[in-house]
């Protein structure tokens, strides 16, 4: 057992020095997934002249927790892998009583190390600038954070190992990462639309129950337009059917607000629990009176 701790404390500070001799390329890379910031002040702005139900201190807590987790859980296994097979790299590895993929295990937490002294930087800066939005997590959060964000990171390693073998038959293992991603994309803008759709079809749907003196034909084409673009949504992909159950609340929720703000009406005269069922929303021959 020692000795194979010792092994492992070698080979990781072997790649932590080999990391720090790139530290201009790592900044580079911290900077790179700085995304999540740029999204924070865009936010903080919106919230203070809006109502999203999150302050914006909530707003700056949320986007630079996701900036610290994409910081730990960033992982690049598979494009190393193909450059190594492709150049003729992993031969010799192959040839030590060493499996490569400790390698890459190796690499990626010494980098972790050596990426976090200039993410804490970036993190302490942006407390110094924005000091109301500091806070200490309890013992036992920080623990599940950890444990979550370990988590995330081994899924991701392991499913990038696994496409990165495709890299023995293919010289464009990586292609599978990217069409991964284009996958998700797709999915993500899905999801988006029908939200959007269904914040749009109950709003109408509240106003034409809560205004009856101002219903016209454009409402009812709303109304008719928006439930047909999501039964088109559900007929291309029935997962988003399971979808529209689960984000219905906090669709109406929101499209509540959004009446109020368009109807002038105050807005304790939309109930909180919506005064229509999910499948009533959808039901073509249904509108409230």
């Amino acid at each position: 057992m020692k000795q194979i701790i010792r092994k492992a404390v070698t080979l990781l500070l072997i790649y932590y020095a080999y990391m720090v001799e790139y530290r201009a390329e790592l900044i580079l890379w911290v900077l790179a997934g700085s995304l999540p910031i740029i999204l924070m002040g865009v936010w903080i702005q919106a919230a203070q002249g809006g109502q999203f139900g999150l302050s914006p201190v909530d707003f700056a807590r949320y986007f630079i927790t996701v900036f610290i987790v994409r910081q730990l859980t960033v992982v690049w296994v598979i494009w190393e892998f193909e450059r190594e097979i492709v150049q003729g790299k992993l031969s010799p590895k192959l040839l030590q009583p060493l499996d490569p993929v400790w390698h890459h295990v190796a690499s990626h937490i010494s980098e972790r190390f050596a990426r976090l002294n200039f993410a804490f930087l970036l993190v302490g800066l942006f407390f110094v600038l924005y000091p109301q939005a500091f806070w200490i997590p309890s013992w036992d959060r920080f623990l599940l954070f950890i444990l979550a964000a370990g988590l995330a990171f081994t899924l991701r390693f392991l499913i990038q190992y696994t496409f990165a073998m495709f890299a023995f038959w293919t010289e464009r293992a990586s292609a599978l990462e990217n069409l991964i991603e284009e996958i998700e994309s797709m999915g993500r803008s899905d999801k988006n639309a029908l939200r959007s759709h269904l914040r749009v079809l109950l709003m109408h749907l509240l106003k034409y129950k809560f205004q009856p003196q101002n219903r016209s034909n454009s409402w009812l084409y709303t109304i008719y337009e928006h439930r047909q673009r999501l039964q088109e949504a559900f007929v291309d992909s029935p997962s988003l059917k399971y979808y529209y159950t689960e984000v219905f609340d906090s669709c109406y929720q929101h499209a509540r607000k959004e009446a109020s703000i368009e109807t002038g009406l105050p807005l304790s005269i939309f109930p909180k629990d919506y005064p229509f069922s999910v499948d009533e929303t959808l039901d073509s021959d249904f509108f409230p009176n």
